[in-house]
């Protein structure tokens, strides 16, 4: 049987990966509690303001990435099929730090600006990721 997704499980593990160590120096407490899902470590409501002040104003840092705030995950679930992917496919098609005022850095910098991307990556042997990257990255 096929693994089960889910939404939750997504961001569960995604919580994992963004662990709650503080991005930036602070002058909070030296000792930190990492976030684990479904635990007693402290956790964030589903329900919290879309932006943030700069600072958080309890001192905490469990709800708060330094310098932004919060980040903004943008999902896309297709319409139509994309090239080669399923009806049951989605992407996941960016990760930001919100900054704290409902905006966000849109765009890295140019350098180094690559055109040879799939050539590069074909030379060093990751055909399967440029298939897997063909299938979902689909560049219009």
């Amino acid at each position: 049987m096929a693994p089960q997704f889910s939404l939750r499980r997504l961001f569960s593990h995604a919580a994992e990966f963004l662990s709650q160590v503080p991005i930036s120096p602070s002058s909070g407490s030296t000792s930190l509690t990492p976030y684990k899902p479904l635990t007693s470590a402290p956790s964030c409501p589903i329900d919290g303001p879309t932006s943030c002040l700069s600072t958080p104003d309890d001192g905490a840092s469990c709800c708060f990435v330094a310098p932004s705030g919060r980040m903004l995950l943008t999902q896309f679930w297709d319409q139509q099929v994309h090239a080669g992917g399923s009806e049951r496919d989605w992407t996941v098609h960016g990760l930001w730090p919100d900054l704290c005022d409902g905006s966000y850095k849109a765009f890295c910098g140019m350098t180094p600006h690559l055109n040879n991307i799939t050539e590069i990556l074909v030379d060093q042997g990751h055909e399967a990721l440029v298939k897997q990257m063909n299938r979902y990255w689909v560049a219009a």
